[in-house]
């Protein structure tokens, strides 16, 4: 989990933070970030992961951002269903990540997307706040 306000969406350095940083024991060898482009070429969202973390055949989830004109329509779910058909093909068969607690509409989203309640982590120290963290995961 990267380090940002959750009263703030991540913005454009949050997002090119996860270029630049990895889970214990990771090298740029095992981040991959997708970016998703409507039909005009403007990048409209990305997704940020780290294969085998926190264990073998896992995928992490760093980051999924959606430019806040095109959600609701559908393109996060596009994205991930295309992301979950492509990790198959690579050998995986979990992915995890983690939503800060008080953020409903993420855990919603990713209950929707088949993604049950793993642990609780935390609480973390971001900013001034104390932070409890959902580590949800799903099957491939």
């Amino acid at each position: 989990m990267r380090r940002r306000l959750a009263d703030h969406p991540p913005d454009a350095a949050v997002a090119l933070e996860e270029f630049r940083s990895f889970p214990p024991g990771r090298t740029e060898a095992d981040k991959f970030v997708f970016g998703l482009k409507s039909a005009t070429g403007e990048l409209v969202g990305m997704l940020a992961c780290d294969r085998n973390y926190p264990q073998a055949r896992s995928w992490w989830i760093a980051l999924l951002l959606i430019d806040p004109a095109h959600r609701g329509q559908g393109v996060a779910k596009t994205l991930c269903a295309g992301f979950f058909s492509w990790l198959k093909t690579q050998g995986a068969d979990r992915v995890e990540l983690a939503v800060f607690a008080e953020n409903k509409a993420g855990l919603r989203f990713w209950e929707g997307q088949g993604f049950m309640l793993v642990r609780t982590a935390g609480p973390v120290s971001i900013g001034t706040k104390q932070h409890s963290l959902q580590v949800l995961a799903r099957a491939l």
